[in-house]
């Protein structure tokens, strides 16, 4: 059994890394270096991967210098240990498996926040009140705009910092409206629709902005009773609203302590997030969406209805996975025609959904018939997402599911397109406001495409913004962060399918960390092209520390072993061991 703490072997990388957390004029020096702000020496993990200090930049507005400085004293620096996890083959389920159920795993980076703390000062203060005056929603009464704000904070910030933000850093805004912004709340517009009485705001730049002065946010404090979030609950344990999920003052206390975990929590769930899976270090990913649509669907047919291979956005996709990798991602559309094609699946998609023996056996067919149904790309880690497009008989709720294999290096997900979900949803014509469930914050015939780009997501090792994995304290669930600016928050719906700036660097980091542990599996410690990498984590250059070694992992590769070594699964991890 692996320990629960992985034992550290240092290396020689520089200067010891910052003990703690700062406060700073409005102003950094320009001339900073990475470990200034907080990176510090590298340590290898004893299970793979590495330890490092990862600064997280949090600015403050609207609170007064001595609010701040306490929030800052109550920001130790704070490993990160978050688990992936992987799907088991075994099938059918035995007394020693459960469905759908997998191993948990120790991630690959464990950084420890570095919290670097920036006080803004009273005159930008007064400038973001002023510009707040042009940021009124004119349709809803005490409503900002907050891509507004977002654009003018993040300029804020780059002059407080004297350098652009970057997308493999994003930083934390805390805002106080105080009272020049009354009683209030915002919205947020997404690609395709938007979302109001917010709290939390952005990530498509590289910042995110949390309101604590703004109202609560229903979504948050109210209870949910879909069948995902019971299930979610049931498997993360019960949803509380936090202490910062209120209105809180601009100073005292409570607020000081409220903030202080706020910030906390945001290492874990945004910042410095571990992956649902573990990443891939192939240098191309391949991905095969696979469209089952039993052509007994009236809704194929009848008019008013857009068809299901026409409401596949196929170039969206490939542009939001290359946006969350910075990679070379390829994608292909397949259509089955059901029950021709496949009368095994065909059956199996109309129970499928309805319980978690119907999931499992519909994994298993996809896990044994893996090569058959993708379109393999040379050198590519290949991922395989299926939406069933189901008729009037399909028994199965909306939603999908992803797994990974580790076993197999296969991975899969599968997602459920109802016809009566269908009708609700997306009829256009006489009649329609009668029939559908129409949204006006919504744009239609997003919808399968989302599940694609939601489902598909897990599959890159993406977690949903409510959900942690942690290797100490077990599962987490906070929805305080989910109506950020990325596919794979259930508040947003299908209002996009892309990725954010902090998916983005949680990936890249969680990459950079897989592919030194396989490094170490290959036994080149102490290789130049090791040494180069880690050089470039000390830095914070996550890419770089994968570009690195990428060549010469292709090369030990030749001999056909899977790019992440079983190792990684064998060692399961005891979350209850301490």
């Amino acid at each position: 059994m692996l320990p629960a703490r992985a034992v550290l072997l240092p290396l020689l990388l520089g200067s010891a890394s910052l003990a703690g957390c700062f406060v700073d004029a409005p102003r950094l020096n320009a001339t900073n270096s990475p470990q200034d702000l907080g990176f510090g020496a590298v340590s290898l993990l004893s299970s793979g991967g590495f330890s490092m200090d990862v600064p997280i930049e949090a600015y403050f507005l609207g609170f007064d210098a001595k609010t701040v400085a306490a929030i800052a004293e109550k920001l130790p620096p704070t490993v990160i240990e978050h688990a992936a996890s992987s799907t088991d083959r075994a099938f059918p389920p035995s007394a020693d498996t459960t469905p759908l159920g997998g191993q948990s795993l120790p991630a690959s980076a464990k950084p420890r926040a570095s919290f670097h703390v920036v006080d803004f000062d009273g005159a930008t203060e007064a400038a973001f009140a002023a510009a707040a005056e042009g940021w009124k929603v004119p349709a809803v009464e005490g409503t900002y705009d907050a891509n507004a704000a977002e654009a003018w904070l993040a300029a804020r910030v780059e002059d407080a910092r004297g350098r652009p933000l970057e997308r493999a850093h994003p930083v934390f805004v805390v805002i106080h409206g105080g009272t020049s912004l009354g009683d209030h709340a915002w919205r947020y517009n997404f690609s395709h629709g938007w979302l109001d009485r917010l709290r939390i705001f952005g990530e498509r730049l590289p910042l995110t902005v949390f309101d604590v002065s703004a109202q609560p946010d229903p979504f948050v404090v109210e209870p949910h009773r879909s069948p995902e979030a019971i299930a979610f609950g049931t498997a993360f344990g019960p949803t509380r609203p936090a202490d910062y999920d209120w209105p809180l003052n601009a100073t005292g206390e409570k607020t000081v302590a409220a903030v202080a975990q706020l910030t906390l929590d945001s290492a874990h769930w945004r910042f410095l997030k571990g992956p649902t899976f573990p990443i891939s270090t192939k240098p191309c990913h391949h991905v095969t969406l696979l469209l089952a649509v039993h052509t007994t669907a009236i809704t194929e047919a009848l008019p008013g209805w857009v068809r299901a291979k026409d409401s596949i956005d196929v170039e969206s996709l490939r542009s939001a996975f290359v946006n969350l990798t910075s990679d070379d991602v390829s994608v292909d559309l397949k259509v089955l025609a059901l029950p021709r094609d496949d009368p095994v699946l065909d059956a199996l998609a109309r129970e499928g959904g309805a319980t978690l023996a119907g999931l499992d056996v519909l994994r298993w067919y996809l896990d044994e018939n893996f090569e058959t149904f993708v379109m393999p790309r040379q050198g590519c880690e290949e991922y395989l997402s299926l939406l069933l497009w189901g008729d009037a008989a399909t028994y199965a709720s909306t939603g999908g599911i992803s797994m990974y294999d580790v076993q197999r290096s296969h991975r899969l997900s599968f997602s459920f397109v109802p016809e009566t979900k269908r009708v609700q949803e997306m009829y256009e014509g006489p009649g329609e406001e009668f029939v559908n469930e129409r949204n006006e914050s919504r744009v239609l015939w997003n919808w399968a495409t989302m599940l694609y780009a939601h489902e598909t997501g897990h599959l890159f090792g993406q977690q949903h913004p409510q959900h942690v994995s942690r290797v100490n304290e077990g599962l987490g669930t906070s929805h305080s962060f989910e109506a950020i600016y990325s596919v794979m928050g259930y508040q947003q719906d299908d209002r996009m399918v892309d990725f954010g700036a902090v998916d983005h660097s949680t990936w890249t980091m969680g990459r950079a960390g897989y592919s030194i542990a396989e490094a170490q599996e290959r036994d080149l410690v102490g290789s130049p092209e090791l040494a180069d990498a880690l050089t470039r984590l000390a830095a914070g250059d996550w890419i770089g520390a994968h570009e690195a070694l990428e060549a010469r992992l292709e090369e030990e590769r030749t001999d056909g072993s899977p790019a992440l070594p079983e190792y990684h699964f064998v060692e399961i991890l005891d979350h209850g061991e301490r």
